[in-house]
């Protein structure tokens, strides 16, 4: 991609899509598409976002619509679009003649992704959007997301010489996820440590021994 700098030019100008924020607890990323900023008059638009691997379809929102003269409207999308396989077509017809129209797209991991958001992973995702008009033909952009998974945590604080202690924070499921049976347990005894103090609990309960502390 070259960029394009000038005045009066817009860069992305026909189609431009980002991602805008993952959820863990649903597994769920949220992708933003802007079609036609600079107010050209396309007749007979069609939109089609392109899944790619590793996620399925969720869901489009309707569209906002700003006309080249400010005027602003919402375009209903929910009876313009079919879905075919990963491909789904937006018929947005002469709805973007001078106007400009945003809608967001979500898209959810699939099972094959659940050594991801079932772990402490990271891992980049892609999808893709294309424009086509009478006026203009398979315009595409892509966009990218980092898709972040913290089922478990655990953090020490500095070696206090005077006490001979160490704090562990340990946090579980920082995703929020639907989680059941969760069961932790911190093996202290095996690095030569004993518990000096009792296990404080922002939610849960927990036992703790000399040598090892579970959390449930």
């Amino acid at each position: 991609k070259t960029p394009v700098k000038g005045e009066g030019v817009t860069a992305k100008a026909a189609i431009e899509k980002s991602c805008t924020s993952f959820n863990p607890a649903t597994h769920q990323i949220t992708w933003k598409v802007v079609v036609n900023k600079n107010y050209q008059g396309l007749t007979n638009s069609f939109v089609t976002e392109y899944i790619k691997d590793g996620q399925k379809f969720v869901s489009i929102s309707n569209a906002d619509i700003t006309a080249k003269d400010g005027t602003k409207s919402t375009l209903d999308l929910q009876d313009k679009y079919t879905v075919n396989g990963k491909e789904i077509e937006i018929n947005f017809g002469d709805s973007l003649k001078q106007a400009q129209a945003t809608f967001t797209v979500v898209t959810e991991l699939d099972e094959t992704q659940a050594s991801i958001w079932a772990g402490n992973e990271k891992k980049t995702y892609y999808n893709e959007v294309e424009l086509d008009s009478d006026q203009q033909k398979d315009i595409k952009d892509d966009a990218s997301c980092e898709y972040k998974s913290t089922v478990f945590e655990k953090v020490s604080s500095d070696y206090n010489y005077e006490t001979h202690e160490i704090t562990y924070t340990l946090t579980v499921d920082r995703n929020k996820m639907a989680m059941s049976d969760v069961v932790v347990t911190d093996d202290i005894g095996s690095l030569g440590m004993s518990l000096s103090s009792d296990v404080t609990l922002v939610h849960g309960y927990g036992t703790s021994s000399a040598h090892s502390t579970t959390l449930t």
